[in-house]
């Protein structure tokens, strides 16, 4: 009997341990001061694996892209290029775009480009005017489309950038008023070609299709799909899977597996659709293997190899789009107790892994353009909104962290002191009645 009170401290100030652990994974962080802070207007990302950022930024009415080192915030490498609208794909420091913007426009004009940021060089790769373009993930390879109509059917090129090489590619089918999209599946020799039709906009007659092609010498069609359209934001993997939305209007998500042609996910499922336009959603993220789907409005993280959500918003959270590596979400505390005190009002954003929707950190601070932002080590992210530069895992806020502790532990302080007293006061009636 008499280890049983010492077993119940044991136990309460072990919980009060867990709970620090708890809490130090769950309170809101300090962003902290940032390393660096890019020019308002900034669009772009790290370089590969490094810690540099290159992007685009306004050099009075033209436009520049810059490499710029990160952790200080010193510009590496600096050259006139094309605005943002006209980069079509980026490897490294090399840019791919339909021009080399208004400084060289009267030597070079339209067509499509090759700019190494490093060194400043460019080359024309063709004189024709892509729509878009999509890198080849490891070879020297670019594929596209442009912006002509062919009576013939759909064209789409694919040029070797090292060699200069090009390929004209003729699909099946007819032109359309819009041209059609040619796309790399990652890690992958294959070219998916489709339409991108919006459910909201489509047109009487405008036919819906898509391609899958493998650029074997010659080039070779593996599948054609008609009545299909992978809206205006599909995402793919290596694996064949592309994710998509019908409309821009639509937070509807279906996946369609490009190898066996066939839909193997659907939220809601398709039968069910009343063809009402639901939320809005953000564009759909797939991980580059086909394990992991975030869709929908409020976004949702989806195990695709068994169809079951792996994380899912609270009633007043707000999820939003990401990356491959990560996800934001927007938490509104307020709205748990705002018919009591409607005026309080409290938010904290909230970064998420892709892998399994587990909280890599939270804080007070607006970082909802984080998510998209982060290095490849997670390291280091840069706000898409504001600019700024931050090292993450945020800092732990431990002054927080001791105050909360300190709350904690205050009901068993208060306890063993209440005991402690009552103790004393037996000892000393005790010591009365024996005088």
């Amino acid at each position: 009997m008499r280890w049983v009170r010492p077993g119940l401290w044991i136990a309460a100030w072990g919980v009060w341990v867990c709970c620090g652990f708890g809490l130090y994974r769950e309170l809101p962080r300090d962003p902290g001061l940032p390393l660096a802070t890019i020019p308002k207007g900034w669009r772009g990302g790290f370089i590969d694996d490094t810690n540099r950022l290159i992007g685009g930024v306004k050099d009075g009415d033209a436009d520049a892209i810059q490499i710029t080192d990160a952790e200080t915030g010193a510009v590496v490498s600096s050259t006139d290029g094309p605005s943002m609208d006209d980069i079509l794909a980026r490897r490294g420091s090399l840019v791919f775009a339909r021009s080399l913007g208004k400084k060289r426009a009267a030597e070079a004009g339209p067509g499509l480009f090759l700019l190494d940021v490093a060194t400043g060089q460019a080359k024309r790769l063709s004189c024709r005017r892509p729509s878009q373009a999509s890198l080849h993930s490891v070879r020297s390879l670019l594929v596209y489309t442009d912006e002509r109509t062919y009576p013939d059917g759909q064209v789409f090129y694919v040029v070797d950038f090292e060699t200069g090489a090009e390929t004209a590619v003729k699909t099946q089918f007819p032109n359309e008023p819009w041209p059609a999209d040619a796309t790399f599946l990652p890690n992958s020799d294959r070219v998916v070609v489709h339409t991108r039709t919006d459910r909201a906009h489509k047109r009487p007659g405008e036919r819906m299709w898509a391609e899958l092609w493998r650029l074997d010498p010659p080039p070779v069609r593996e599948r054609t799909f008609e009545g299909i359209s992978f809206g205006m934001w599909p995402a793919f993997s290596s694996t064949g899977l592309v994710a998509f939305t019908e409309s821009l209007r639509d937070a509807d998500v279906d996946v369609f597996d490009l190898i066996q042609g066939r839909y193997v996910f659907s939220d809601p499922p398709r039968e069910q659709r009343t063809g009402a336009f639901p939320p809005i959603g953000a564009p759909p993220v797939i991980s580059r293997d086909g394990r992991r789907l975030l869709a929908g409005a409020p976004a949702v993280l989806w195990n695709l190899e068994t169809k079951r959500a792996l994380w899912r918003p609270d009633t007043f959270d707000q999820s939003g789009g990401g990356s491959q590596q990560c996800f934001a979400v927007k938490e509104w505390w307020s709205n748990y107790w705002h018919k009591l005190a409607p005026k309080l009002q409290y938010r904290t954003y909230a970064l998420r892994s892709m892998e399994d929707g587990s909280l890599m950190f939270r804080t007070s601070a607006d970082v909802w353009g984080l998510a998209t932002g982060m290095n490849q080590q997670k390291t280091l992210a840069v706000d898409s909104v504001t600019g700024r530069v931050l090292r993450v895992p945020f800092p732990v806020n431990y002054p927080l962290l001791a105050i909360s502790q300190t709350i904690l532990a205050l009901p068993l302080i208060l306890l063993w002191l209440v005991l402690r007293w009552r103790r004393k006061r037996r000892e000393r009636r005790f010591a009365g009645a024996t005088a």
